[in-house]
């Protein structure tokens, strides 16, 4: 017997996956891409709500100039402008955009990135709501810039953009400040 024929005699080795392996490859390639996906959701999720903390910022700095302008004193602002009918005792009232429309450049900060198809912007020309009742013309410590002898928030979100109700990241607020908070939960 030659050489030539004792290695023909041999079965020659495929190099091909079988059947299971390939399962198993595929599987191993679902996971980790889920995974993936998982924590590329997170990070929007996150970014979004640092956009919408930035854009509450910017509020409360535009608050604040025109608070030192006019004698430390809250404007007089509507709760909720798109009202219909108008909240009762505010229908002559302007929004808080309008009364800062000169301190700021254009109204999307008034924007938040979170809310859905921007519902509540289109109806009422911003996303965060002014809380009227509670400190329309009050004045405002020139030191501190807090109202009536402690920090109290005058805006946040109309809705609970960043989570579930109940949940402590669900909606920021903007303190006057210009302090907003959102708690965000980090991995």
């Amino acid at each position: 017997m030659k050489v030539s024929d004792a290695m023909r005699a041999r079965p020659i080795a495929k190099g091909g996956f079988t059947l299971v392996e390939l399962l198993v490859t595929i599987s191993i390639i679902a996971v980790l891409a889920g995974l993936l996906l998982a924590a590329v959701h997170a990070s929007k999720a996150r970014a979004v709500k640092i956009a919408c903390i930035s854009n509450l910022r910017q509020i409360g700095l535009a608050l604040n100039l025109y608070v030192e302008e006019n004698g430390f004193r809250m404007p007089h602002c509507t709760m909720a402008p798109g009202a219909d009918p108008p909240v009762a005792g505010e229908e002559s009232m302007p929004s808080i955009r309008d009364v800062l429309a000169s301190h700021l450049d254009g109204g999307e900060v008034f924007c938040c990135p979170a809310d859905p198809e921007k519902k509540y912007f289109l109806r009422e020309g911003l996303s965060y709501e002014w809380q009227s009742v509670a400190i329309n013309g009050l004045k405002v410590d020139e030191r501190t810039f807090d109202i009536l002898g402690f920090q109290r928030f005058i805006m946040m979100d109309y809705d609970n953009f960043h989570g579930a109700a109940g949940e402590p990241t669900a909606k920021n607020y903007l303190y006057l400040n210009a302090r907003a908070v959102g708690r965000l939960e980090l991995p």
